[in-house]
């Protein structure tokens, strides 16, 4: 048997409705103007403007950048 720890300080949340919760978890974490760092496959499902629509709504300014090569 394999046994492992993962260790990080990146919060992984999962589920229904929790990008509506990204402005609150900006602000609790002290973040004003987040970067949104994502490959063409990704952007063309449509979360990359669910994501920015949300972030405009509540008075956040953002940047994008979709120029990587998905792995």
């Amino acid at each position: 048997m394999l046994n492992y720890r993962l260790l990080q300080k990146t919060k992984v949340l999962a589920g229904r409705g929790m990008i509506a919760k990204l402005p609150e978890l900006l602000r609790d974490a002290g973040f004003s103007k987040p970067c949104l760092v994502f490959d063409k496959g990704v952007e063309s499902t449509g979360i990359i403007n669910r994501i920015t629509n949300i972030l405009s709504c509540n008075g956040f300014s953002y940047h994008t950048y979709n120029k990587i090569t998905p792995d």
